[in-house]
C-alpha cells in the first residue's frame, strides 16, 4: 500500500521548509496517527501530516518505508503475515 502527499498538500508552514530541504528524520508517531519531522538547526520535532481525522495507522501488522523527492512524501507499507 502507498500513500502520496503533495507538497502543495501541506501546510504553508511545512510546505515552505519541506521544499528548502530544512526537515529531515520523517516518521510516523502511530499513538497519533501524525507523520513527524525534525527541522536542520533544532531539536523539537514538528507534525508534517495528521492523518488522525482520516485513518488511524497501526505498526502491529505492518512496517513501513518513508520517501521524499522534490515534489511529495511516499509512504510505503508492507502488509503481511512475515511483518
Amino acid at each position: 500500500m502507498k500513500i502520496q502527499i503533495h507538497a502543495l498538500e501541506l501546510p504553508e508552514e511545512v510546505r515552505t521548509l519541506y521544499l528548502s530541504k530544512q526537515l529531515y528524520n520523517l516518521g510516523i508517531d502511530y499513538a497519533t496517527s501524525n507523520l513527524l519531522a525534525t527541522r536542520k538547526g533544532r531539536q523539537d520535532t514538528l507534525i508534517v501530516y495528521s492523518f488522525s481525522k482520516i485513518l488511524r495507522l497501526d505498526n502491529r501488522f505492518a512496517s513501513c518505508k518513508i520517501f521524499q523527492n522534490t515534489a511529495e512524501i511516499i509512504i510505503e507499507f508492507e502488509v503481511g503475515e512475515e511483518h
